[in-house]
């Protein structure tokens, strides 16, 4: 890039290695910045939040308030063996006993042949932890656990052991009130709310090839006072205050709809790359045309004679062609296009027979 020469006429060039080194940027921040998260949700539910699909979160819940859940999320690079964790809302305080990204979570033997747990509290004392190496694969997750020790003005007041896996809320009593805790996918709150109306899950005709995948949701955005019907489909995401809700899956006997969610800061910065090159490429282009210069001689006359004959013969060839659609067809000619153009039903898709010919 360097080597490019400052000057106007390699001003086009310049706006074209500018627009890649921003796409190169783009992609960077990209993989930096976006966040991918999942919306599952059921036909009637309304969901504010979306799920992290990898990553895992300790939901500290005040139960106090009849009313209203109280939530501190402490995200899961904090739940380390030997870290205490403390609020200046909390009458308590908390510590990691032992952490594991990855652990499954069992129903312990009634015989007495393993060593007691490590939790007293909650679940635990009725479950055994096996620790698991952590996973990468994309159809895979991790299930983070941990035992946890909470203890309130000095007094312990007992472990108990939390898991992704397990999902249930483990309460306590603590200064007076009452607590929660669970560990969960990392959650990521919306600033509205998206209910489920109708999902519809469509195959092609005598297979169960997925044809077709939609979710018409209702969206509630109270602080701009927003009430209105969306349909999501293949291909066709719903783009609203900076996230993309993508069409992703389905369950529950197609009760169930499970939506992408990306949001990405970064995501205007290759159409602003692209429009560059574009610029760059229409100015040099066009700069070298403004340039050229007509032939300094004319062409000599046989070069000329030979032209005009080329000429005259492609536009006889070209006459006759064109004439030759006006012939009346033969009776007897099958008529090959229109039978390749029959509908056919193959695989569950309806095809021109030609196509299936081929």
């Amino acid at each position: 890039l360097w080597r490019l020469p400052r000057v106007r006429r390699k001003a086009g060039l310049w706006l074209v290695h500018a627009g890649l080194s921003l796409f190169v940027v783009g992609e960077f921040a990209t993989g930096m910045l976006a966040v991918e998260s999942q919306l599952a949700i059921e036909e009637g539910q309304a969901l504010d939040f979306s799920e992290s699909p990898r990553r895992d979160e300790l939901a500290v819940v005040d139960l106090s308030d009849p009313a209203l859940d109280t939530v501190y999320a402490v995200p899961q690079e904090d739940l380390r063996d030997g870290r205490t964790l403390s609020r200046p809302e909390w009458p308590f305080a908390i510590k990691v006993v032992s952490a594991y990204a990855n652990a499954e979570a069992g129903r312990r033997p009634d015989a007495g042949v393993l060593p007691p747990s490590l939790a007293d509290r909650g679940l635990g004392p009725s479950l055994v932890l096996r620790p698991l190496p952590p996973v990468s694969r994309d159809d895979q997750r991790n299930q983070g656990a941990a035992y946890l020790e909470v203890r309130a003005a000095g007094e312990l007041l007992g472990t108990w052991l939390v898991s992704s896996s397990l999902g249930a809320l483990q309460e306590f009593e603590a200064g007076g009130r009452r607590w929660g805790l669970v560990q969960r996918p990392e959650r990521h709150y919306l600033p509205f709310t998206l209910l489920l109306k109708d999902f519809k899950h469509d195959v092609y005709a005598g297979t169960d090839i997925p044809k077709n995948f939609s979710s018409l949701v209702r969206l509630m955005n109270p602080a701009t006072g927003e009430d209105r019907e969306v349909l999501i489909w293949m291909n066709n995401p719903l783009r609203y205050l900076g996230r993309t809700f993508y069409q992703a899956s389905f369950g529950k006997g197609d009760t169930l709809s499970v939506l992408q969610v990306v949001a990405n800061p970064a995501w205007v910065l290759p159409y602003f790359s692209f429009g560059l090159v574009t610029l760059g490429l229409l100015f040099h282009f066009g700069l070298m045309l403004s340039e050229a210069k007509p032939p300094a001689h004319a062409a000599p006359a046989g070069a000329v004679g030979r032209h005009g004959a080329a000429g005259a013969a492609a536009f006889c060839l070209a006459a006759l062609y064109m004439g030759a659609g006006f012939l009346p067809e033969r009776p007897e000619s099958v008529d090959a296009a229109r039978f390749g153009r029959l509908p056919v039903l193959h695989n569950g898709r309806i095809k021109p027979l030609d196509s299936i010919a081929r």
